[in-house]
């Protein structure tokens, strides 16, 4: 849970300084965390069913599954953040161009 708990503050750190939602990009950080955890084990127990029985193997592969989760949300975070931000200089340059406007009248 420590873990958990410096990924979502993490990323509502991030989420602010690019002028998003921190709240909800730490609950989807948090969520993702456990469906990597999940599906790693899943897939990895549908090849190989012996292996899970030693503990340590599921809690690396566990851990493992969560980072990459998390990596992917980052990832998907950086976008958003870039397209925000692509769209909000748009828009600023199309306000602050009233010279066009002017020579028209």
């Amino acid at each position: 849970m420590i873990v958990l708990i410096f990924i979502c503050s993490g990323f509502y750190r991030l989420a602010v300084k690019r002028a998003l939602n921190g709240v909800l990009w730490a609950v989807i950080a948090g969520a993702s965390y456990f469906a990597g955890q999940f599906l790693a084990v899943f897939i990895f127990a549908l090849f190989d069913t012996y292996t899970l029985s030693f503990e340590a193997a599921a809690y690396g592969i566990s851990i493992g599954g969560g980072i990459v989760g998390v990596l992917i949300t980052w990832y998907v975070l950086e976008q958003v953040a870039k397209r925000k931000a692509s769209e909000k200089a748009a828009i600023d340059g199309e306000l602050l161009d009233d010279d066009q406007y002017l020579e028209r009248l």
